[in-house]
């Protein structure tokens, strides 16, 4: 009786002793593999960049670098794309001249790439739309009009006016109307105004922004050439991110008269 119970007793330990030291192996192994993902981000975050492919939609580029953990978007441009540049006053779209750096991004700590344009170029954006055509832009609007609550940037093309303008709600016991914090409800629209009156056409509407927030029209011209203006818009609705907007003229003589063509958001977050 013994005997059995000192030998079922020597196999039970034993078992216990396997299976303990099987477990401490996988979890040394997960705890190195984390370890090693905390100690080399750069270098993780720059293997996966390579199997990434870049986005289907991407269309629109800014002369900015770029982080590698998202999308490395030097893939998307090429010479078939256009290049909006501002050069002695004038605007033009002509095919990119541009260069692409290997860099570094600090406050990320990861791995990037720079889209750098010719140092004679006042370069906006690069596009790539097959329809537009190289050449000077017409275009006779103040360009890079900041947009408060409750105002607008008016645009006038000879024949007829456009008006890039928000509206908000102002919150009740507010100290400052020129606080975007002291709006709600704040709308985004174009207006188109001819001899018929006033055409609306909302883009966007947006809730407790913060004070850091702003809409800017980029640019205003006649990208399609179709004799109507055509906008580029900035929305920055946080302090570390901006996304910008490319609105295309159709020919509709009512609302919508401006299409939604290409959008980048751009993150430079810590």
């Amino acid at each position: 009786m013994n005997v059995l119970f000192f030998s079922f007793f020597l196999i039970c330990i034993g078992f216990f002793s396997c299976n303990t030291k099987a477990g401490n192996s996988a979890i040394a192994s997960v705890d190195d593999s984390i370890q090693e993902t905390i100690s080399q981000p750069a270098q993780v975050e720059k293997k996966i960049a390579k199997n990434l492919p870049a986005p289907k939609n991407c269309n629109l580029l800014l002369p900015t670098c770029y982080r590698l953990f998202e999308y490395d978007y030097s893939k998307c441009i090429s010479n078939k794309w256009f290049e909006l540049y501002e050069a002695n006053g004038m605007y033009f779209l002509a095919p990119p001249v541009y260069s692409i750096e290997k860099s570094y991004d600090e406050c990320a700590e990861v791995a990037s790439k720079c889209i750098r344009g010719s140092s004679d170029r006042n370069t906006i954006v690069f596009v790539n739309n097959p329809q537009f055509v190289s050449g000077l832009i017409k275009t006779s609007y103040p360009i890079t009009k900041d947009i408060m609550p409750n105002n607008s940037a008016v645009f006038n093309n000879g024949l007829e006016s456009y008006s890039v303008a928000v509206f908000g709600d102002l919150k009740e016991n507010v100290e400052s109307e020129d606080n975007w914090e002291s709006y709600t409800n704040i709308k985004l629209r174009i207006t188109r105004i001819d001899s018929e009156g006033f055409h609306d056409q909302p883009l966007f509407t947006y809730d407790n922004l913060s004070n850091d927030s702003y809409f800017k029209v980029l640019f205003a011209g006649d990208l399609n050439k179709d004799n109507r203006p055509d906008f580029i818009i900035q929305v920055s609705t946080f302090y570390e991110e901006y996304t910008i907007y490319v609105y295309l003229s159709n020919d509709s003589q009512t609302a919508p008269f401006f299409d939604l063509y290409a959008q980048l958001l751009y993150q430079f977050d810590c």
